[in-house]
């Protein structure tokens, strides 16, 4: 197999402008984090940032990690303020207590030692830093759909073929964060069935208008069922003894 760095220079290599529904949903991923996000945060990490969605929402000059090169060109385009780094999220190359918050969205769920990323985000977080996390959730039709089409080839189906990509449950994602954070918000997005996979999609004229009135169900769902969308999102803060902790 592949290191991680080669796979995702590859990956992030091939990419092509998304699908018009592709934009939708992402633009809806994002919304929700600028919802967790709170005011007057100066020192912000995004970690995985790929090719800097998140990066526009995390202030005027953020930190951005990923552990490809490749997608940090593009990054640079869409934040040129921001100051990015090659990196692993499970070695940060940062001092403890070097930020007040960290954004990390659909990332966890492909680092095999997730437990030790996470430690990681606490140790270079301040006392009281802000986490706002989200991962793909099984409890959703996307889980179901992924279910069923691993169980009818018989191997496993992950987003864009990537080599690790374990979603995980609300609870379950309590669960890993809760030695070093604690959770005070959670919301959800992404309640409507898959459409496609990637630029794999139905046609746009036929399911814009489906996805549309969905993603305005998904602001309410989102708050009501947090526990049931693709997406789910929590806005956590560093327990205070945290920082020095090990996975």
């Amino acid at each position: 197999m592949k290191r991680a760095s080669e796979f995702y220079d590859s990956y992030w290599g091939q990419c092509r402008p998304r699908h018009p529904v592709e934009e939708l949903k992402q633009s809806r991923r994002v919304e929700v984090i600028r919802d967790l996000v709170t005011s007057g945060r100066k020192r912000v990490l995004v970690v995985g940032c790929g090719q800097g969605a998140e990066l526009r929402v995390a202030g005027d000059t953020p930190f951005g990690v990923d552990i490809s090169l490749t997608p940090l060109r593009r990054a640079m385009e869409v934040a040129p303020r921001a100051r990015l780094a090659v990196a692993d999220a499970t070695r940060l190359p940062y001092l403890g207590a070097a930020f007040d918050c960290i954004l990390c969205s659909e990332v966890i769920e492909h680092i095999p030692e997730a437990a030790t990323a996470v430690g990681e985000m606490a140790r270079v977080l301040g006392p009281k830093g802000e986490l706002v996390l989200t991962t793909s959730n099984w409890r959703s039709l996307f889980g179901l759909a992924r279910l069923i089409l691993e169980a009818v080839t018989g191997r496993p189906v992950t987003a864009g073929g990537q080599p690790v990509d374990r979603w995980t449950t609300l609870p379950l994602l309590r669960r890993l964060l809760e030695p070093w954070f604690a959770v005070h918000t959670q919301a959800g997005c992404w309640y409507f069935p898959p459409l496609g996979r990637g630029d794999r999609q139905l046609p746009f004229w036929l399911i814009a208008p489906f996805v549309r009135w969905f993603i305005g169900a998904d602001r309410l769902l989102g708050r009501r069922a947090p526990a049931l969308g693709h997406i789910i999102a929590v806005f956590a803060t560093r327990l205070p003894a945290a920082g020095g902790r090990t996975p």
